[in-house]
């Protein structure tokens, strides 16, 4: 047990705590007061205007020169634009140079046989692994259903046993 002066020390400490903690939240909440957040994101936007005007726009301006930004596949205005154009034309040039002689590659390299064995030893995987998980399944169920058996009959002979007299504590 405490004694009375322990107590109040305590109180007394806590209370210089809470004080102090109640002070802290309100000078945080001045600092994010929405008008003062306002006119701070104003004034940063207005000093930085050239720069968010190029991010806006999909460019980046670094060491004085102007260049597109697609960091980390950013999309930006340009960079959609970019892509609408040369979409086509890739996709075109793929049609008629790329895959005609990746299709070629790919009959050379894939015979009738290959392919079919290729498609019986995936068929075999699929095959194993569903089996494995129907098995598992109906492990599962049957476990379940005997753990159920086992816990109803260890309960039914606990209830068979008087409980003894705990001695009480002062």
């Amino acid at each position: 047990m405490l004694s009375e002066e322990e107590k109040a020390r305590i109180r007394a400490t806590r209370k210089l705590m809470h004080d102090k903690f109640a002070q802290a939240v309100d000078i945080t909440a001045d600092q994010f007061d929405p008008e003062v957040l306002s006119k701070q994101a104003y004034n940063i936007l207005s000093k930085e205007r050239e720069q968010v005007i190029f991010k806006l726009l999909g460019f980046d301006n670094r060491w004085g020169k102007v260049e597109v930004d697609h960091c980390n596949g950013r999309s930006s205005i340009m960079t959609e634009q970019l892509e609408r154009l040369a979409g086509p034309v890739i996709e075109d040039w793929i049609a008629k140079e790329i895959a005609p002689a990746l299709e070629k590659a790919a009959r050379l390299h894939f015979t009738k046989q290959k392919v079919l064995q290729a498609i019986q030893k995936d068929f075999l995987s699929s095959f194993n692994y569903r089996l494995h998980e129907r098995v598992r399944a109906h492990a599962e169920k049957a476990a379940s259903e005997y753990a159920a058996k086992l816990a109803a009959e260890f309960a039914e002979a606990v209830s068979m046993v008087e409980p003894e007299e705990t001695p009480k504590t002062a």
